[in-house]
């Protein structure tokens, strides 16, 4: 697979899959092979099947990663920019001024922990709830609060995913009013 071969790997881990339905790691390769010959949508699928079945398992870990690893590219692919994250962005950085650093900070703690159960950033219904916040959000409007978080109380940090360019311009925009 590693050797340019992924959709070659995916058919054999298909065919695999035909013998032995459940075989966590025969789903896992299919997965990753998927993910390597570009097919991300269909990857995806199997790793929330993979989610759903392995739980909290390594195999459920990797597959977490493995989609998070789908939701970044997807999301980079979808356009150099995203209005909408610049809109979150731009929305946090209005709540933080009524909030001291340290409920700015809880705020990030505990949407990065609800993030470890991962949060699906491509789907915009507003399925999350948080107990610093009132409402519903969609995942991706969570990892731009706790971007917008992260930056104001540690800027620098590294959460997982890189929002720089639309909070750059929500910051832009924010001092410019």
């Amino acid at each position: 697979m590693n050797q340019g071969e992924a959709e070659s790997a995916a058919s054999y881990f298909r065919q695999s899959l035909r013998y032995s339905p459940g075989s966590l790691p025969s789903q896992l390769g299919l997965a990753q092979s998927l993910e390597s010959s570009g097919s991300l949508h269909e990857a995806d699928e199997v790793y929330q099947g993979l989610i759903k079945t392995a739980g909290h398992t390594p195999v459920g870990e990797w597959a977490k990663e493995g989609r998070t690893r789908i939701a970044h590219a997807l999301m980079r692919n979808a356009s150099s920019e995203r209005p909408d994250v610049l809109m979150y962005c731009l929305g946090a950085l209005e709540l933080f001024e009524t909030m001291t650093d340290e409920e700015i900070q809880a705020l990030g703690r505990e949407i990065a922990i609800l993030g470890m159960r991962g949060l699906d950033i491509n789907d915009p219904s507003q399925k999350y709830t948080l107990n610093s916040l009132p409402g519903d959000f969609s995942g991706m409007h969570l990892v731009s609060l706790m971007y917008a978080a992260f930056q104001q109380v540690a800027p620098g940090t590294d959460v997982g995913i890189d929002l720089s360019r639309e909070y750059a311009q929500a910051v832009d925009l924010f001092e410019a009013r």
